[in-house]
């Protein structure tokens, strides 16, 4: 049975807000964004933008306007709802505390980054020199979560020092970076069914720059039908409706481990949209309208390439422009990308006469 939805609430702006937007019109919704940034990537399309930060006080008050609140981006806050909420409650408590996550896939036997739990500030403080740094410090406190990056051992004391007694945790995180991600998208619907698209490999380059996104090659048929069983093993546990995006990174030795669990879409998801006969956005609006999600049909694999897209050289040209945060992302066909190779470009085969929204 179909549910009424009139107006959806969204929390985080973004590519994937864009996007979800852009489906949700097509079936009459109304949109309504919750974003503190002024120009975020689909503020001008939401029939209305709350300029907010993302506390408590302000998501309730989203939520008083909407039929249904659509997490776009992970929370530290304390979540107070009227109206229901995709994922719900509960699972974005798990979603946005590094400690639930944590205990989630050491339950699960999940392989996951690195993670070092902590309750002890002294005990740390005292083994300041045997930690190797850089690491994100997460401190978990009853109402809300602080993530800070530390590069020096002069940092994290510094961090220690000022911890107080309303802090409940802390967890360390190395830095690092991969020279390959694997993004895997799925949903999962009022019956509990699962479904995930093909894995979206990122490959970076040593500075740790975005270069390109494709279905992923490098992995073997083993390792990805492992992959898929972690996928559905977490959202299962999860036990809430909503779109999930799993980030693995991938290890010298080809192995991979979970590097976030989030409900937000990533630039990644952008080449599922042509690549299948139903994108991510078309199916999570149907979901929220009550209908199961089901197996989507690859129609052609998809390709992007990335470089950096401050310098374009020739205004002959033809290309779209994304802002995203404060990088323009140029969309141009493979030939010239390759042409130019100090230009951003994403290119997707076989769909050059693709329509893209232009946010300039």
């Amino acid at each position: 049975m179909e549910k009424t939805i009139n107006k959806i609430g969204i929390v985080g702006g973004g590519m994937g807000a864009l996007l979800f937007m852009a489906e949700a019109a097509k079936k009459g919704m109304a949109t309504t964004l919750l974003d503190p940034r002024i120009n975020c990537l689909g503020a001008t399309y939401a029939n209305e933008h709350m300029i907010a930060a993302f506390t408590s006080e302000n998501i309730k008050k989203l939520s008083l306007r909407v039929d249904a609140v659509v997490f776009n981006t992970l929370t530290d806050c304390t979540l107070k709802l009227e109206a229901a909420s995709y994922p719900q409650k509960d699972s974005m408590g798990i979603l946005s505390s590094p400690k639930k996550i944590l205990e989630l896939v050491t339950e699960l036997e999940v392989p996951y980054r690195d993670t070092y739990y902590q309750d002890n500030k002294g005990d740390t403080f005292n083994r300041i020199d045997e930690i190797n740094l850089p690491f994100k410090l997460v401190k978990e406190y009853e109402d809300r979560i602080e993530t800070v990056e530390l590069f020096n051992q002069s940092e994290l004391a510094e961090e220690i020092l000022e911890m107080n007694e309303k802090i409940n945790s802390f967890i360390l995180q190395p830095i690092r970076q991969y020279s390959t991600k694997i993004i895997c998208v799925g949903l999962v619907d009022n019956k509990n069914n699962v479904v995930f698209y093909n894995p979206v490999e990122e490959c970076y380059d040593e500075e740790g720059h975005l270069m390109s996104l494709t279905t992923t090659t490098s992995l073997s048929k083993t390792m990805l039908q492992k992959i898929n069983r972690y996928n559905k093993k977490l959202v299962k546990e999860l036990n809430s409706v909503g779109l999930y995006t799993i980030c693995y990174g991938v290890k010298a030795n080809k192995g991979v481990e979970i590097l976030e669990i989030t409900p937000e879409l990533p630039l990644a998801a952008n080449l599922l949209e042509k690549a299948y006969d139903l994108s991510p956005y078309e199916q999570y609006i149907g979901v929220l309208m009550g209908m199961n999600c089901i197996e989507p049909t690859l129609l052609r694999p998809m390709q992007g390439h990335l470089l950096k897209g401050a310098r374009v050289k020739s205004s002959k040209v033809a290309y779209h422009v994304y802002q995203l945060e404060n990088e323009q992302l140029y969309i141009v066909p493979l030939k010239q990308a390759l042409e130019q190779p100090t230009q951003g470009s994403i290119e997707q085969k076989r769909d050059k006469t693709k329509k893209t929204t232009k946010e300039m």
